[in-house]
């Protein structure tokens, strides 16, 4: 996922709620996501450690987070398109858009 932008609240307050909608879920056993007012990061912990840092710019009442570095395990590269796909998912059911 390049970029994701979310109209109605703040990169802090979205992170929050998709740290809760992962809970409980497998995806939320390795995956957890951290916002600041300007990054948002995800993070990967299982056979290794990644990690995929957005760059916040607050737009009206939400954000735009943009791709700005990415460090990949070598044991997450293999699953990496359908780990993306679910954060994608997860992002628009969220009320995010995904490109």
């Amino acid at each position: 996922m390049k970029s994701f932008s979310i109209s109605t609240e703040s990169s802090v307050a979205f992170a929050s709620r998709v740290n809760t909608a992962l809970n409980g879920r497998t995806l939320g056993s390795f995956v957890s996501v951290e916002g600041r007012p300007d990054a948002f990061f995800v993070r990967f912990d299982r056979l290794g450690k990644s990690e995929v840092e957005y760059a916040v710019t607050p737009v009206g009442d939400g954000f735009r987070a943009e791709l700005k570095k990415e460090s990949i395990a070598f044991a997450h590269r293999p699953f990496r398109t359908e780990i993306e796909g679910k954060l994608r998912k997860l992002v628009e059911k969220l009320g995010g858009k995904a490109s």
